[in-house]
């Protein structure tokens, strides 16, 4: 099932050997994020030419490596997003299975955890400490998890 109002941003460089991995995990989940974007900063390797061949949905963006820098490159992938709520994973982050946008509320139905995604609780590094998933929305969200400010 696809989810509208779901991004995925992974920003890269050099992720050749990860990159086919990562976008297939994500592909592969019960719930599939309406859009994944793969930010990439001008690899020397084949990055770039896997996205293309074996992840035809994903959109690719490439940048100078020198216009590369944490926040700017996160917020200009943002601004070219389209989803309600984004993800942002690095590129040697997994999900550890195919629910990582699925939780279960009490009653046992379906929800997607915006806290889980913010938490980054569901992903797993190749690297031990790479791990990064944050989590942005765009309206509020619901009090039952904290009621983090939109960023």
């Amino acid at each position: 099932m696809t989810v509208k109002n779901i991004s995925v941003i992974i920003p890269t460089l050099n992720a050749g050997t990860m990159i086919d991995d990562l976008l297939s995990a994500l592909e592969r989940q019960t719930i599939t994020p309406a859009e994944i974007i793969v930010v990439d900063s001008s690899s020397d390797d084949d990055t770039q030419a896997i996205v293309r061949a074996k992840h035809p949905e994903v959109r690719l963006l490439v940048i100078d490596r020198k216009d590369f820098n944490h926040g700017g490159t996160r917020d200009y992938a943002l601004r070219e997003s389209s989803g309600e709520f984004v993800c942002f994973l690095t590129q040697d982050a997994l999900p550890k299975n195919n629910e990582f946008f699925l939780d279960k509320d009490m009653s046992g139905r379906s929800v997607m955890s915006v806290w889980q995604l913010c938490m980054g609780v569901s992903c797993r590094a190749r690297t031990p400490g790479r791990l990064s998933a944050l989590c942005a929305s765009t309206h509020t969200v619901p009090s039952r998890i904290g009621s983090p400010k939109p960023m």
